[in-house]
């Protein structure tokens, strides 16, 4: 999802998202957590409080990546897998640097009740 920032835009965005979303499906919602878009983290975050059909997995370069929970610790195992065998993006390397040296405390938090990886930029 990609487009205006504005609360009540971004909020609709998600809910026709949500509802055509495949079982299987993602969805990576753009500039959450950005400063300049505060509209776009004020519907995303009232969107998850109140749709328990989608939650968050992974936070990686300014996108937040949803799914339906069912997926989400599949889709969280696997990105990580990939990351973590991955020999070639920097991003991938100072990854598995910080999960050697500090434990997950630093590429994986909790949101909404859920486990999400955090992959720097």
């Amino acid at each position: 999802i990609d487009g205006s920032h504005e609360h009540d835009d971004v909020l609709w965005d998600l809910q026709v998202a949500d509802a055509v979303l495949d079982p299987r499906g993602i969805i990576a919602a753009d500039d959450y957590l950005n400063h300049a878009c505060l509209g776009v983290n004020e519907a995303i975050n009232r969107f998850l409080i109140t749709n328990p059909r989608l939650v968050p997995f992974a936070y990686i370069a300014n996108k937040l990546f949803l799914s339906r929970p069912e997926w989400a610790g599949h889709y969280h195992a696997e990105l990580e897998r990939c990351i973590i065998a991955d020999t070639k993006e920097p991003k991938s390397k100072f990854f598995q640097e910080m999960i050697g040296a500090n434990g997950r405390r630093n590429v994986e938090c909790t949101l909404f009740g859920r486990k999400c990886l955090t992959i720097p930029l």
